[in-house]
């Protein structure tokens, strides 16, 4: 009886979600919630990759998205662990939208039944704060980006830390931050802030632990790492614009939308629900003057830019207003902070923090530091409002309305073709980018980029997305000559990379392409031999062992191939010829794609007709 009282519980969460983004409206078996664009295209494709298991390609953590990198599963997020679910919705013979509808909900109900769960031992209003937490508008104005729906992570946190057994609480939490990585690295990230200043807090009784407690402890994170190394190295390798970092950080407009604001501010709105909520969780967690000392100080930062720096160094220090679960304030305190960004003077905490943890500049938008800094303190301070029963039950109805009106995009996953007979590796390029006046509309481009790569999805096939957020600080150095498409350098680039198929939208003429086919609304071309002089470069997929060359010269001559342990000259001629050379075994663990530098100086022309790699 109590396993199904739970279930139903759980159930009543789901059905918010679903009323909240109006599913009942909609044919859920065939329609998505919150649409297959951008972001939310991305996590169709990343599930796939877990239903596909990366497409048994050499290495589990590779998907064909994003040839010839490596680690290509480490773009974004990996939705391992809804992935599973998805794949197991699917083999319950499920529509496919329905199965990621499910999977969506399934995890947003999750977050509002564990804040329940957090929730109802101290307070009669568990259920009415628990759906404030669900449905605080920030992680519904993210359609787009099911990451950040991935909430359930923090009440579970916080569960894993109730006992009384300090070396059991830091075990769960550890399993909680480890899982929180397959689901929403964002939210990894913020759980290891936590996690690492409650152990901080807690050093001298860790101490005491015995080295089987220190190992258990440890163990969930050491598990990470064949995924952290090279997702540290992507992030350094191709850090984000800081400009980014100063822009999307901390403003008022998280809760006045109407406040004027720069152009490109990061518009997210937590909702008036949620904040009426948040500003009395913070009297109970830090009292009532440090509860006011905080707003103080983050109007006043927001109003004068040249306060915010010392704001980010002071503002952790109203833990010292709390009388319980000082460690879990301040690490919630320490997010707020963050959540100030960049200054051009460099002395916020985040600059600091990014010189000592470089791959921290992967959080493109700080002030999501700030929102699960509020979220952690929305928990924390929740657990005593029971004697506010009327301003919760309104300040619930307000969050679930607000959360309502919001508009929610829907939409079918986009059809994927059939691809003809021996395509292997395809790139797609060339398709109209979407202007307002003499602007580029990235928002509008990059939606159709993802719709290309939805539509021209099949596990079997390997595919360059020249516009895709993939690349290395090699590759990406050609992709502006790749937009130029079928320039000739574009088509050196192509067939650099190994690409022999080029999907695009409109007809092109080039001696150096031939139709292939026509397939609904793409014309599909087959690269022939494409001219190189001098020196130019190949990649190769650094996970494959070998890889031969398929070309030949106007004249007999000889070029020079290297790469990294190797050096050869190699004859050819007016003959094409095929040449084999084998990659280092270390080279198979590394982020980039292997670059084998040619030096044709002392051939006129030299003509690759394929580039060929085996495992």
């Amino acid at each position: 009886m109590r396993i199904l009282l739970e279930a139903l519980t759980l159930l009543f969460f789901i059905v918010i979600y679903f009323f909240i983004k109006k599913a009942f409206d909609i044919n859920i078996l065939n329609e998505l919630i919150d649409s297959a664009n951008l972001d939310a295209g991305i996590f169709v494709n990343q599930i796939r990759f877990v239903r596909d298991l990366s497409f048994n390609f050499p290495t589990w953590v590779t998907a064909p998205v994003g040839y010839p990198l490596q680690y290509t599963f480490l773009f974004t997020d990996n939705f391992i662990l809804p992935g599973t679910l998805y794949s197991f919705f699917l083999v319950l013979g499920l529509p496919e939208a329905l199965s990621i509808n499910l999977t969506k909900a399934f995890f947003n109900g999750l977050s509002g039944y564990l804040a329940y769960l957090y929730l109802r031992r101290s307070t009669k209003n568990a259920f009415l704060l628990a759906s404030i937490y669900q449905n605080c508008l920030f992680i519904f104005t993210q359609k787009y980006q099911v990451q950040l729906q991935m909430h359930f992570l923090f009440p579970l946190f916080l569960l894993a830390l109730r006992t009384e057994r300090e070396d059991q609480n830091l075990i769960r939490a550890s399993w909680v931050v480890m899982i929180s990585y397959f689901c929403s690295v964002y939210y990894f990230v913020f759980l290891l802030v936590l996690l690492s200043i409650y152990c901080a807090s807690r050093i001298g009784r860790i101490i005491s632990f015995t080295k089987l407690t220190l190992f258990k402890i440890l163990a969930p994170l050491l598990c990470l790492l064949p995924f952290l190394v090279p997702q540290a190295i992507i992030s350094i390798q191709l850090p984000r614009n800081l400009l980014e970092l100063d822009l999307y950080s901390f403003s008022p407009t998280y809760y006045f939308p109407l406040v004027p604001s720069p152009q490109y501010v990061y518009r997210g709105f937590l909702g008036y629900g949620f904040t009426i909520i948040l500003i009395l969780a913070l009297m109970n967690v830090i009292g009532r003057l440090g509860a006011l000392a905080l707003i103080s100080c983050l109007l006043l930062s927001a109003c004068w830019p040249s306060l915010k720096a010392l704001a980010t160094w002071l503002i952790p220090f109203f833990f010292l207003f709390a009388k319980e679960n000082k460690a879990l304030i301040l690490g919630a305190l320490t997010l707020i902070s963050l959540s100030f960004g960049l200054l051009s003077n460099s002395d916020a905490l985040l600059d600091y923090a990014i010189k000592i943890i470089p791959p921290l500049t992967g959080i493109r938008v700080p002030v999501r530091y700030f929102v699960v800094g509020s979220m952690i303190l929305f928990l924390l301070g929740a657990r005593k409002l029971s004697g506010k029963s009327v301003l919760v039950w309104l300040a619930s109805l307000l969050a679930i309305l607000e959360a309502y009106k919001h508009d929610t995009a829907t939409g079918p996953i986009p059809k994927a073709i059939d691809h003809p007979s021996g395509v292997d590796k395809i790139a797609v390029v060339a398709f109209p980018k979407i202007t307002h006046g003499d602007r580029l509309d990235f928002m509008g481009y990059t939606r159709a980029n993802q719709k290309h790569i939805l539509r021209l999805y099949n596990k079997k096939i390997l595919l360059y997305q020249i516009n895709s957020g993939f690349g290395s600080y090699k590759v990406r150095t050609f992709m502006k000559e790749a937009d130029n498409f079928p320039s000739l350098s574009s088509l050196q680039f192509l067939k650099s990379v190994g690409i022999e198929y080029v999907y695009t939208t409109k007809p092109f003429q080039s001696k150096y392409l031939k139709l292939y086919e026509r397939r609904e609304k793409y014309f599909i071309y087959r690269l022939k031999a494409v001219p190189f002089t001098g020196k130019f470069s190949v990649f190769i997929p650094s996970y494959m062992k070998k890889f031969a060359i398929i070309w030949s010269s106007d004249q007999k001559c000889v070029a020079k191939i290297s790469f990294p342990g190797y050096s050869e000259y190699v004859n050819i001629n007016s003959t094409t010829k095929v040449n084999w050379f084998t990659t280092p075994f270390w080279k198979r663990f590394d982020v980039n794609p292997l670059e084998a530098i040619i030096d044709s100086s002392q051939c006129k022309t030299v003509y690759i007709t394929k580039i060929i790699s085996k495992n």
